[in-house]
Order: structure tokens, then C-alpha cells, then sequence
């Protein structure tokens, strides 16, 4: 990616049906189109093509169109070939590439969460511990993958939703108010107590609850900390 992003005009391929095995049709394809100096980056059978101007962009969607329908009979999806600007930025493999800044695609933050839900229901049966257990592979993986975007604040924002959702199942197990006092008499607290709802998800994040279950709290049963995942390392792939 590093090499392509300087080039204003960026020439989208991707979505099409391929017929034949990987294996045997796409590096000819490849080859084909490096042979004539167009500039492509392949993951699968997504594509991007790479190109100076708009003019010179459309150019190679012709070119590439043949080669891949004429040459090696494939089917371009029509739909989802186009032209756009990187300036606008390219959706590409689940980023949004820009000319100076990578970030991460909406709908995959969308999807995380939907995972982590369906891996933290309010009503199971298990522990935070063992849930913990459960997301850490989930989180870190997907800290790996999308740690080369610029995505700090992201990382932050779900670390701390994370934690949230973990702070409101405990409350559940608690099922009263009364426990949630009780381990804040164990820290020390003596302020004044409040009847707190347990199932209530605003109360999640209620100063008391917080102070029952801190953020080293989560450190100490082992929860992976996506905030301290350094981010925007694609200059380590130069």
C-alpha cells in the first residue's frame, strides 16, 4: 500500500467470479497486467489498480476488463468496478485508504461488536473471567490485523465499551445493589451509598461501579488492553 497511496487517481477492481482454480488463473493475470506496467495490489480476487489520472484510469479498466473476461474468462462484476479518488478514500480489505491516512472501516467496528455481543449475552451463565478468556483471542486478533491504520481513539473507545459490557454482566451476578456496597466497603470507600439497578446499562458506568471494578481490575483477570496496541505501523512494511 505504502508504494500506491501517493497516486491521485486510484481504479477499483474487485468482486468479479472466478471459474477456474486460483491457483492456475490469477498469476498469469497478474503478470499480465505488471507486463504492462499497470500497478496492482491483490488480495484474493479483490483488486486495485492503480493510475496517474482519471483519463489513464479508465484506460486500464479497459484493459484490465479484456484480460480478465477475453484472456482468462472471467466475469467482472460491473457493479462493483469503479473510479474514484484516493483523496475520497479506497475501501479495501475492511480499511478505508486515504492519500495520508488509513482508517478503519465502519461496518468492521460494527461487526466486532456484534461478535463480542453475541460472546458477552447479559443472561449467560458464565463468570467474567471466563468470558474474558473467551474475547481475548477475538480482540487480539483484530488488534493485529487493523493495528497498521491510523486507529488509536478506536482502540479506546471499544476497550472502554469492552469494559462496560463486562462491568454490566458482573452487575447481573451481583443481582443487588447490596454487593456491589459490600466490595466497595472491602476497598475502603465510606461515602454514601445509593439503590442502584443491577440490570440498568446506564448504571454501568456509574461512578460507584467504577470504583468497584477499575480498570486495573481488568488487568489483574487478564483482559487484552487494546489501548496499549500500538497503531499506525504501516511505515514498518515499507
Amino acid at each position: 500500500f505504502c508504494h500506491t497511496l501517493n497516486t491521485p487517481q486510484s481504479f477499483l477492481l474487485r468482486g468479479y467470479h472466478i471459474i477456474y482454480p486460483t491457483t492456475i488463473i490469477l498469476p498469469p493475470r497478474d503478470q499480465r497486467m505488471k507486463s504492462l506496467n499497470i500497478r496492482i495490489v491483490r488480495y484474493a480476487d479483490d483488486i486495485l489498480i492503480f493510475a496517474k489520472s482519471k483519463r489513464e484510469a479508465g484506460k486500464y479498466k479497459d484493459i484490465a476488463t479484456k484480460i480478465l473476461e477475453q484472456e482468462l474468462k472471467l466475469t467482472v462484476n460491473a457493479k462493483k468496478t469503479h473510479i474514484t479518488d484516493n483523496n475520497k478514500g479506497i475501501s479495501y480489505l475492511g480499511f478505508i485508504i486515504k492519500k495520508k491516512y488509513i482508517s478503519i472501516h465502519p461496518k468492521r467496528i460494527k461487526k466486532l461488536k456484534e461478535k463480542i455481543r453475541k460472546l458477552t449475552p447479559r443472561n449467560s451463565g458464565y463468570n467474567v473471567e471466563f468470558l474474558v478468556y473467551k474475547l481475548n483471542p477475538v480482540i487480539r486478533g483484530w488488534c493485529n490485523y487493523f493495528r497498521i491504520a491510523n486507529c488509536k481513539t478506536i482502540f479506546e473507545d471499544l476497550i472502554k465499551w469492552i469494559r462496560r459490557r463486562l462491568r454490566m454482566k458482573q452487575m447481573k451476578e451481583w443481582k443487588s445493589y447490596k454487593s456491589l456496597h459490600k466490595t466497595l466497603r472491602r476497598m475502603g470507600y465510606k461515602g454514601t451509598f445509593k439503590k442502584i439497578s443491577m440490570t440498568r446499562w446506564r448504571n454501568s458506568a456509574s461512578p460507584l461501579v467504577c470504583m468497584a471494578l477499575p480498570n486495573k481490575w481488568f488487568d489483574e483477570i487478564k483482559l487484552f488492553n487494546m489501548s496499549k496496541v500500538e497503531t499506525a505501523v504501516l511505515h514498518y512494511y515499507k
